[in-house]
């Protein structure tokens, strides 16, 4: 398409009618729009999408910072020679169905479908942009963003003590940081804090009806209390309660009436005395740690006698803190300690690699300290050894691992475990023909598993098994199969 000489102006595009741009910079070959997609969710880039379309769905995009675009090849379609991360988490929350084709973790897939179920569908597959006459005009602007200061040319970031003076001039930030030293939070809000989203807060801080209603005012850019100390502590405990925990979110306080809705529902965490004769500077009060709670103090309401409920089955670690073993090796303590605390859907491998030398670890000191004898045979193995291997999977393995295997490493295994005959061994894999073509030689179970416990998709998975190991009899209305 011949270049159009006209002057840059503010375009709005669907979201479908974006295209990548295959010459970006971030990698080296591009061929199609798929594989641009896919190289943002790929590697190192994976998890910056994820946290980059939650915050989307969250706040929407950047109003200051609109993507650079030009005409594209076909008619009302254009290329974004800036922004391309900004589009490809919009397209993934457009169409959750491209989830399923990309080389992200399930974990990713599953906060991603959470993400475009929140984000608010009206209006936001429409972006607005600046289109430009050419790329060479752009690239001006574009340099100028991503090449650094360039003396003062350039974007300038700012240092330590101006980036503190700013939040400091936030009242978000200011209260988050009262709650913080004051409050004592639940462990999920605490976890909610790593993302905090201050914005939404800043939105309900910008109506004078809401602070007014938590006991709270804002008077020459200073953060004051309008009522008793301990009383406004409670309602902005529970407030950073909802937001920490994702209770509340950008589309339920987006309207001036949308935030008299949220008022009412926590009415009962709001003051209830008389005005203070004057207001107190929030910063200058002093309470002890902890004070404040999610509930109204005993002075305030009458103590509710609870029934004791069982601990929820939800869990975020591999291990739940209510599982409390007394273990006397510092080392394996210290990584059951860590079992107990890594989130399982954001380091899957992590903790499954840690899972494996608790156990190991731990066999092995119960077999020493109870002078265990194992019965070996004439090789020096234990009668009833299994070998269990389960190597990275063949076809998305290179999305979900950072040491994945290329087709010469799966052979490597094969071969390995053709010299173990005499052994009972089962290695388990991704059912592709690749991979059956390696152990045609050997009896295969087929079955089907979900892969998440956050979703209920399912995949081809395929076992293999030594001559010597016995497939035990399968129901027939089991999900698997031996395979042909």
């Amino acid at each position: 398409m011949d270049a159009i000489e006209f002057e840059p102006k503010v375009i709005q595009v669907d979201v479908e009618k974006l295209q990548f741009d295959l010459h970006n910079p971030r990698f080296a070959d591009l061929k199609d729009q798929r594989d641009a997609l896919h190289a943002f969710c790929s590697d190192r880039h994976a998890r910056k999408t994820v946290l980059l379309a939650e915050n989307i769905a969250e706040v929407g995009l950047n109003p200051s910072e609109l993507m650079i675009v030009i005409h594209g090849d076909r008619r009302g379609h254009y290329v974004v020679l800036e922004g391309n991360r900004r589009l490809a988490s919009m397209k993934l929350l457009s169409v959750p169905a491209r989830l399923g084709d990309s080389p992200l973790s399930k974990p990713f897939q599953a906060r991603l479908r959470t993400a475009a179920k929140e984000a608010n569908s009206s209006g936001r597959n429409k972006i607005h942009c600046i289109l430009m006459p050419s790329r060479e005009e752009a690239n001006d602007w574009i340099a100028l963003k991503h090449t650094g200061e360039n003396e003062g040319v350039g974007v300038v970031s700012w240092d330590g003590e101006e980036t503190a003076r700013f939040r400091g001039s936030d009242p978000g930030y200011k209260l988050l940081d009262f709650v913080r030293t004051k409050a004592q939070l639940s462990e999920s809000a605490q976890d909610g804090m790593k993302r905090f989203p201050v914005t939404n807060l800043d939105r309900l801080l910008g109506d004078p009806d809401f602070r007014r209603g938590i006991g709270i005012d804002i008077e020459q850019g200073l953060l004051v209390m309008t009522h008793p100390a301990d009383e406004v502590l409670v309602a902005l405990t529970k407030i950073v309660e909802d937001l920490a925990k994702r209770e509340i979110t950008v589309n339920s306080i987006k309207l001036k009436s949308d935030r008299t809705d949220y008022l009412n529902q926590i009415r009962a965490h709001l003051p209830t005395s008389q005005p203070l004769p004057d207001p107190v500077d929030l910063t200058g009060v002093e309470l002890p740690l902890g004070k404040g709670t999610a509930e109204r103090s005993e002075a305030a309401t009458p103590p509710v006698r609870r029934r004791n409920l069982p601990p929820t089955l939800e869990r975020k670690a591999l291990v739940p803190k209510t599982c409390v073993i007394p273990i006397y090796l510092p080392k394996v303590n210290d990584v059951f300690k860590e079992l107990r605390h890594l989130n399982v859907d954001s380091f899957p491998i992590a903790s499954a690699s840690l899972l494996r030398a608790f156990i190991d670890t731990t066999t092995l000191e119960y077999v020493e300290k109870f002078t265990l004898e194992a019965r070996r045979n004439n090789a020096g193995q234990t009668k009833r050894t299994l070998y269990y291997l389960d190597p990275p999977y063949y076809v998305k393995g290179k999305g979900l691992y950072d040491n994945f295997y290329c087709h010469d490493d799966h052979a490597s295994v094969a071969s390995t475990m053709g010299n173990l005959d005499s052994s009972y061994w089962v290695v388990s894999y991704d059912d592709v023909e690749q991979i059956r073509s390696l152990y045609s030689n050997y009896r295969a179970l087929s079955y089907r598993l979900s892969y998440s416990a956050h979703t209920r998709e399912k995949g081809g998975e395929i076992m293999f098994f030594s001559p010597l190991t016995e497939i035990p009899d399968i129901p027939s209305n089991a999900p698997m199969h031996l395979a042909a």
